[in-house]
């Protein structure tokens, strides 16, 4: 009598895809033949799919189409000998049929590059069927897809299931990488995906002017040079929670109008962290505002708060900037800047302009004319 063969483990796959499924025999007797029956996993459930497979190799290949996504099933095989003899049938092994997920990076949707040489990069897990993410890891590749380094196995947060996350530091400017991740779902489905970046960020630089001012009463020179730096930083929303530690991706059921405008609600405001101004004294920026309501909108501070933090208020004709220096208990330094006045500002489209030099502040309003 034959041996019975057994099922190997069957993961998740694609029903519109081809499976090879894998059997161990053990038996002496040489085996031509293999049938195998699956049948959804349902209790009295006939089979929906029988094939006879004449082949050496202890596989079995499902064709695609046969099956469907979503649903569970039970297969069972058993094999002949080549004297036409058949084994009895396998125990039955349950499996899933689930559609290939996809990977959405939420970095490196546009293009291939990223501008820091410190990147937060965020993924989203997408499956048709609902599958949710058991735990991931990220790898950076080299360019040739060797690893170059292999992130710690984790599991997302509870609040946000299907997205994964890891900070990639010490990146080449000009450097060719790939970005991996690894998954494991819930429902035992393996899936890796990868995408290839580019670190382009702009390093300081001097500027090759050198100024000399003669100090005729000392008998001296001052020569002063200057540093320039153009800033290409791309930093990702984090969700203001009352604590240092915001949520670290911008949640989906923000609105958008336009495709491209987020409404920020007063009740969750938004914080980037590590814009790259390190010591600056002076700043110039441009920002651009609609439906913005009277009070404060807007704040600059340090990492610990130890430096000079600006408030913007909206007013009903004018934006109003306030300086603090080491004000928490009210003893500190403050100032109040305003803008030029435009009657009948209200909630429309304004343009805000921005200029800090030596901790002088100058501010300026534009209606947007579009």
């Amino acid at each position: 009598m034959l041996e019975q063969p057994l099922i190997n483990y069957i993961s998740s796959f694609d029903a519109n895809k081809d499976y090879v499924l894998e059997f161990t025999y053990l038996g002496a007797e040489r085996v031509t033949t293999n049938e195998i029956q699956i049948r959804v996993d349902k209790l009295n459930s006939l089979p929906i799919y029988t094939r006879q497979s004449t082949k050496f190799d202890k596989n079995h290949t499902i064709p695609g189409r046969v099956l469907t996504n979503g649903v569970t099933y039970r297969a069972k095989i058993r094999v002949q000998s080549q004297n036409g003899e058949w084994s009895v049938w396998s125990p039955e092994e349950t499996f899933t049929c689930l559609t290939t997920p996809k990977i959405v990076f939420q970095n490196l949707q546009e293009d291939k590059f990223v501008y820091n040489n410190d990147i937060l990069f965020q993924a989203y897990f997408q499956q048709e069927q609902g599958d949710r993410v058991e735990t991931y890891q990220f790898s950076l590749l080299d360019s040739n897809g060797v690893a170059l380094q292999r992130y710690p196995v984790r599991r997302p947060e509870s609040r946000l299931p299907n997205v994964m996350q890891e900070r990639i530091s010490n990146l080449d400017k000009g450097r060719l990488y790939y970005v991996k991740i690894d998954v494991m779902t819930e429902s035992g489905l393996e899936y890796a995906d990868r995408h290839e970046f580019v670190a382009h960020y702009v390093a300081p630089s001097s500027s090759g002017i050198i100024e000399v001012k003669p100090d005729q009463k000392n008998g001296t020179v001052l020569m002063q040079a200057y540093l320039t730096q153009s800033l290409g930083i791309q930093v990702t929303p984090k969700i203001e929670n009352g604590n240092d530690e915001g949520e670290a991706v911008m949640p989906v059921d923000y609105a958008y109008i336009d495709g491209d405008k987020v409404i920020i609600p007063p009740h969750r405001p938004l914080r980037y962290d590590r814009l790259g101004m390190a010591q600056a004294s002076d700043f110039v920026f441009k920002l651009w505002c609609e439906k913005i309501p009277n009070g404060m909108f807007l704040e600059f501070i340090s990492e610990h708060r130890s430096g000079v933090g600006i408030q913007f208020e909206k007013r009903d004709n004018r934006v109003l900037m306030h300086k603090q220096y080491l004000n928490e208990d009210d003893n500190g330094i403050k100032s109040v800047h305003a803008s030029n006045i435009i009657e009948g500002l209200g909630k429309q489209a304004f343009y805000l302009y921005v200029k800090v030099i030596e901790f002088r502040a100058e501010i300026y309003i534009e209606l947007d004319s579009q």
